[in-house]
């Protein structure tokens, strides 16, 4: 009932924007919000990884791969990166969510607001995981590589 809401909502927005783009100043605020739409596309994501959203392993397997292409995460390698981040929560030494200083000052908080270091990230990691070079991360299980370099590889091939 929620993905069927929120697909419904993705497809309203996705039609406001298409009829108010004769004016600017209506689609500024209709691509802002179909923007919340996509965005929080998270959300099922990230439930999805956990196996928690569907009763089906392969519901949720499947709901969350797409889920993360149309917000911009892999959740093959998500689901390694998110359960290393539950196993050693604010540990700084191993909590992958803490590889990344956190912004210190106006510039850093304002470049991270603005989403370069999020598209950066992405343009940086996405080919390499798709090549399979994940031996440095120590939550990426070796029995896994195969499966993220393949579910990146298809990602990628779906933006391109």
């Amino acid at each position: 009932m929620q993905l069927a809401a929120h697909i419904a909502c993705i497809g309203a927005t996705g039609c406001l924007v298409w009829f108010a783009r004769p004016s600017w100043f209506l689609l500024i605020p209709a691509m802002a919000l179909h923007g919340v739409t996509i965005v929080t596309l998270f959300a099922p994501m990230h439930e999805c990884v956990h196996r928690t959203a569907f009763a089906s392993r392969r519901a949720n397997d499947a709901i969350g791969w797409i889920a993360g292409i149309l917000s911009f995460y892999n959740a093959t390698y998500y689901r390694h990166f998110h359960a290393w981040h539950h196993r050693y929560t604010q540990d700084p030494e191993r909590d992958p969510e803490l590889i990344f200083p956190k912004a210190k000052n106006r510039r850093e908080y304002l470049t991270e607001l603005s989403g370069l270091t999020f598209w950066w990230r992405r343009i940086l990691d996405y080919p390499r995981l798709a090549l399979g070079l994940a031996r440095d991360l120590p939550f990426v299980p070796a029995t896994a590589r195969h499966a993220i370099a393949l579910s990146m590889s298809a990602q990628l091939a779906i933006y391109l």
